[in-house]
């Protein structure tokens, strides 16, 4: 939000052109971040006058409707399979692992985190992959990504035996978009699509190595030339700060063997996929699900960023769908084995999804509103918007639902923690001089030099304790509620 705030009010509002965009959550730093879902959610609250809300939510329901259908698209082509189309769509919605055990603790049931999915109860954290929590309603960039994604693999499994170079062309075009919506889907998609043109390749078949070089080079060469330059800002973030390291999942927070950590993560998912799906297969869904096995592996001992939860990304672009695909044609195949073999698939459906249902249920019940529209939040961004400049400096709370970033969108001089690791930015330098600033705030030689021009102190959250002296040569205190407090820096002659 505070992306989509900084175009419409603050420090990325006049800007010299598309990617003059610095990063509203780290001063003096070049935004190196998908921007276009954002950017055009600021367009909205811009043209339309919608709420942030808004803006961010409304656009999405056209794009979930579109994943779906190319979901249930992408399932049929590989199964060719109406039922486990319908199966497969249960099977994504509400994938999940073994989670659903925590039910039966009270204590887990109990605990505020306990979601199912990620947090089973009290320091209890695991793996996970639940579409409807962590991608429909929160993730975005995830979210628009994946539309464009599957889009790809539906043209590459459907006309990879056409002569024509038509589908290859829109499938370069589709590639191109995504390196300023989520470029973690390009990763997987070059993963994906490069083993998919080894197995496929007409090795005994001379006539058709031609027309098929000519289809691969056309969705390259088209996906380069609108979408190379569109990289250029991720640069300095892969250069410098460790983008991608070799690192099994199994390690840190997720300290546990390779296959309990996928058993309690997937649950018979991951069992079916493996194991019972592939015996089912023809030659042609091999050829097609092997490039998804390849990804899942390769994601299992590469970290794409600092954390491994990140990967999920990876897997959710080019894994789940061909995965979900399999697991949804083998429950199908189990129906046509009379009653025994209908009820043998709905309880393993039933299994594979039940703690996905409790996340889903478990995050509805805990949904919220962040802001009341009167309150003291948008006072305080409306103090910000309308009396101080839109490029101005803040020394604020790091938190992301700070309004003073989120809603008025200035720039943090260290902003939300999670975001500053996740980018590779060594925060540890600025929060020392913040640090040393509240001891003496009348010693501005170190905040001067990265010129912070406000404090601001959020009560609900007071994670710096600033106070000037009454009579401050150095600092002018200009608002005052019971919920936040600000000042600005005074100009020293």
């Amino acid at each position: 939000m505070n992306i989509i705030s900084s175009f419409v009010y603050g420090c990325n509002k006049n800007r010299k052109h598309l990617f003059d965009i610095v990063s509203p959550f780290f001063a003096h730093q070049k935004l190196a971040y998908p921007f276009i879902p954002n950017y055009y959610a600021a367009v909205l609250m811009i043209s339309f006058k919608l709420s942030i809300h808004d803006a961010a939510v409304l656009p999405s329901i056209p794009v979930i409707i579109s994943l779906y259908v190319i979901f249930v698209e992408l399932i049929f082509a590989f199964s060719k399979s109406q039922l486990a189309a319908v199966i497969g769509v249960y099977l994504f919605t509400f994938n999940g692992g073994l989670g659903f055990q925590s039910v039966f603790n009270e204590e887990h049931r109990k605990f505020w985190q306990t979601d199912y999915v990620r947090f089973w109860g009290k320091d209890m954290q695991e793996f996970w992959l639940q579409a409807t929590s962590h991608i429909l309603l929160p993730q975005r960039a995830s979210l628009y990504s994946l539309p464009i994604v599957w889009s790809v693999l539906l043209i590459l499994i459907s006309c990879n035996n056409n002569r024509s170079i038509k589908e290859f062309i829109a499938a370069g075009l589709l590639v191109a978009e995504l390196p300023q919506v989520h470029p973690h889907s390009i990763i997987a998609l070059a993963q994906w699509g490069g083993v998919f043109a080894l197995i496929t390749f007409p090795y005994r078949k001379p006539a058709k190595v031609k027309i098929f070089i000519k289809k691969y080079l056309a969705l390259g060469i088209v996906a380069i030339i609108f979408g190379a330059f569109q990289c250029v800002t991720y640069t300095g973030r892969t250069t410098h700060n460790k983008f991608m390291k070799i690192q099994p999942v199994n390690r840190g927070d997720y300290q546990k063997n390779i296959f309990v950590l996928w058993w309690r993560a997937l649950g018979l998912f991951i069992v079916m996929s493996f194991i019972h799906a592939p015996i089912i297969f023809n030659k042609y869904q091999f050829q097609c699900y092997i490039p998804s096995l390849v990804v899942f592996l390769i994601g299992n001992f590469v970290i794409y960023q600092p954390w491994s939860l990140d990967n999920t990304k990876i897997w959710n672009a080019t894994f789940i769908p061909i995965a979900t695909a399999a697991v949804a044609l083998f429950l199908s195949e189990l129906t046509l084995h009379g009653n025994v073999g209908k009820l043998i698939s709905i309880v393993l459906l039933f299994f594979s999804t039940f703690s996905g249902i409790l996340c889903v249920h478990s995050t509805y019940k805990c949904r919220s509103i962040e802001w009341d529209i009167y309150k003291a939040p948008y006072e305080i961004a409306n103090f910000v918007i309308n009396k101080t400049p839109p490029d101005s400096i803040w020394m604020t709370d790091n938190q992301h639902e700070n309004p003073i970033v989120t809603l008025a969108g200035r720039r943090a001089l260290v902003g939300y923690i999670g975001w500053l690791m996740n980018h590779g930015l060594d925060y540890n330098e600025r929060r020392a001089a913040m640090n040393r600033l509240c001891l003496n705030p009348e010693n501005t030689t170190e905040i001067d030099r990265y010129n912070v021009t406000y404090v601001g102190l959020r009560y609900s959250n007071l994670e710096y304790r600033f106070k000037p002296p009454r009579n401050s040569k150095k600092w002018e205190h200009v608002y005052s509620s019971v919920a936040f407090d600000v000042w600005h820096r005074t100009k020293v002659v």
